[in-house]
Order: structure tokens, then C-alpha cells, then sequence
């Protein structure tokens, strides 16, 4: 998974176990889209296509070049997920 190596040595300097997908959803900023590509949603896998989605989005700066990591989320289910948390 790209951006793993950015945190992976503070985690383990600092001893602890980080998840992954986690540390993304954490640092995500939400933006609602409008899906004119065929996406796939994170949550639940189905297609995403002509219709609204919420796409999330994460930078990584590091040592080397900068990554911008994007999932995408469906209108609906995003709704349903950020009340669940």
C-alpha cells in the first residue's frame, strides 16, 4: 500500500502498531463529488458512476516524492459510516 513506509519507522520507533487504514480515514479530508469515471466504493465495493460520492482524500510527505492517496466513498453509505464512527 503506497504511504506505508512514511509512518511505518514512527510507529515502530515509537512502538506502537498503526493500521493502515486507520491512519488514513483519520487524516482523509471528504469532499462530495460527482463520479463521471466509473469508482469504486470503499465500504461496500459496488460501482460508483454518474451519481454523487464522497471522495476522500490523504497527502503523504516524506522523504521522497509527495503521495496523494484518494478512496472513494457512495453518497449514501458515506452518510451512514460517518454516523457510525
Amino acid at each position: 500500500m503506497m504511504g506505508i513506509g512514511y509512518f511505518g519507522k514512527k510507529a515502530m520507533a515509537a512502538g506502537k502498531n498503526l493500521n493502515v487504514k486507520s491512519y488514513f480515514y483519520n487524516q482523509a479530508v471528504w469532499v462530495e463529488r460527482f463520479a463521471w469515471l466509473p469508482k469504486r466504493c470503499e465500504l461496500t465495493h459496488k460501482w460508483i458512476w454518474l451519481r454523487k460520492g464522497m471522495m476522500g482524500m490523504a497527502m503523504w510527505v516524506g522523504p521522497g516524492d509527495t503521495i496523494v492517496e484518494v478512496r472513494w466513498h457512495g453518497y449514501k453509505e458515506h452518510i451512514i459510516w460517518t454516523l457510525k464512527k
